[in-house]
């Protein structure tokens, strides 16, 4: 696939958790749920531009670990290169 836009940036991921307030120094509170995404400024617009259709890729780095794994197969499965 030769691209159309390529962005440069280093995978992040973004970690959601619903808990019951954020707690103080010292103090603790109840985590419910949990997700993980990937994120970043330029991740996600293309990863916007891939769901649009246009053929984009990312040059940047991800760890040799689970959350590299999660980035490179959620990158994919949007059609990123």
């Amino acid at each position: 696939m030769r691209p159309e836009v390529i962005g440069v940036e280093n995978a992040i991921m973004d970690f959601n958790l619903l808990i019951d307030e954020i707690p103080k120094t010292d103090h603790h509170t109840t985590l419910h749920d949990y997700s993980w995404q990937g994120g970043g400024n330029v991740c996600s617009a293309m990863v916007a531009a891939a769901r649009l259709g246009v053929k984009s890729a990312l040059v940047g780095a991800v760890g040799d670990d689970v959350l590299g794994e999660f980035c490179l197969a959620d990158f994919k499965r949007h059609g990123m290169d």
